[in-house]
């Protein structure tokens, strides 16, 4: 079952999907692997789930205009009313 208890996380078998790919073929397109990964992964619930993985990539600020940094869902205020 996805996102079972102890499974490592929020996309922990999304990072893990990618990171093997990764290792694989350190030239592979990042972007497509995450396609296809939610593709065979979720189903029919592929685009809302890739659509709220874009949603909380998009918050965060790379350089230079921010630190790049990784918000935790808890503390951030990020997720805000209009967001969520």
């Amino acid at each position: 079952m996805p996102g079972a208890a102890g499974g490592g996380g929020e996309f922990a078998e999304l990072r893990g999907y990618v990171e093997a790919k990764l290792l694989w073929n350190s030239q592979a397109n990042v972007k497509q692997v995450i396609e296809d990964f939610h593709r065979v992964y979720y189903g029919k619930a592929a685009a809302p789930m890739l659509a709220y993985l874009n949603s909380l990539q998009r918050m965060v600020d790379f350089p230079p205009q921010g630190k790049g940094q990784h918000f935790w869902c808890c503390e951030s205020p990020h997720f805000t009313d209009k967001f969520l």
